[in-house]
């Protein structure tokens, strides 16, 4: 992916080759590209209007991100659409409406299943970060209506999944070798079951550190990290409903760590934790339908955990240069 503008392709006089012979897919892509641009440029205008500075850094934040996003998509617009309405003040009701539109345009952010891992991945880590930035936004103003926010990626769903035939479901991983494949040479149903095996295993693992500290800290935090293995468990169970009904528990492989790793379980436990949300958000982006859902709900709730007023989650890299 990468920054494509085309202004008016779609006229009479003829499409660019570029835009002629692209899939509908890709056109969309384009398409949702150019809308987080012109989300970018309300963002952009009320940053300028804003007299808070907290609202103004976030709305900031709020601005790189779509921009970095647009930049990554590409952009097709028309000739004939109408002028994006500018704010003339940033109002209470302009700075809502602006956060409201962003996380509704990232709860159904069409998000194919490629079996291209690295384009996934983007496409996730940008739905994923404009939800943030948008519930960080409005949380300034009303934390109430932040938490009600939609999700990313249809994330809303906390449910099994729901077809009892299976049908629904990833597929198995072959084996635990597949764990480290690269995303050449991958069709799409592969590409999900990949990415949906590796957050799991990448979840075993930080359980696994997690048992290690509890074993070997102090008894006093014992009950406290039991805890977070009896939340992190709960969401394991629910990834794990997303895959078939008959594919192999591959817990084995988190297991594996360097002897001299255990040394300093608390940057073990942080880099385990980091490695998870990283490839929840990939798996997000890898897969659709209701497992996307399932996925997408963890995701955002390891996310959320993370999050915090002193450390906001940094989920797309963002280019200073866009």
């Amino acid at each position: 992916m990468g920054m494509t503008v085309f202004k008016g392709a779609l006229v009479e006089a003829g499409q660019p080759e570029e835009v002629a012979h692209s899939s509908a897919d890709q056109k969309a892509q384009w398409v949702l590209g150019a809308e987080l641009s012109r989300l970018h440029a309300r963002a952009q205008a009320l940053a300028q209007l804003s007299g808070d500075q907290r609202e103004a850094k976030a709305l900031t934040a709020l601005e790189q991100t779509l921009s970095q996003g647009a930049s990554l998509l590409g952009q097709l617009s028309y000739d004939n659409e109408p002028a994006v309405q500018m704010p003339s003040e940033a109002t209470p009701a302009a700075v809502a409406e602006l956060a409201v539109d962003v996380a509704e345009l990232s709860h159904d952010l069409p998000v194919q299943a490629t079996g291209n891992l690295d384009q996934g991945k983007e496409f996730a880590q940008i739905a994923f970060q404009m939800n943030f930035d948008a519930r960080r936004l409005l949380a300034h103003k009303d934390k109430k209506q932040s938490a009600s926010l939609p999700q990313p990626l249809h994330g809303s769903a906390d449910s099994r999944m729901a077809s009892d035939d299976g049908s629904d479901a990833v597929s198995c991983l072959g084996n635990p070798e597949q764990l480290t494949r690269t995303p050449e040479d991958m069709n799409a149903a592969s590409g999900e079951s990949i990415a949906l095996s590796r957050a799991l295993d990448r979840g075993y693992a930080l359980d696994y550190v997690l048992q290690l500290e509890a074993a070997r800290g102090p008894k006093s935090s014992a009950a406290s990290i039991e805890q977070k293995r009896k939340t992190l468990n709960s969401q394991l169970d629910r990834l794990r409903s997303a895959l078939g009904k008959d594919c192999a528990d591959l817990r084995q492989p988190a297991y594996q760590m360097l002897e001299d790793s255990i040394d300093n379980l608390d940057d073990l436990s942080s880099k385990a934790r980091s490695d998870f949300s990283a490839a929840l958000v990939t798996a997000s982006g890898n897969a659709d339908g209701q497992a996307q859902s399932v996925i997408s709900s963890v995701a955002f709730d390891v996310l959320k955990s993370m999050d915090s007023s002193n450390k906001p989650q940094a989920i797309l890299k963002i280019d200073a240069t866009s």
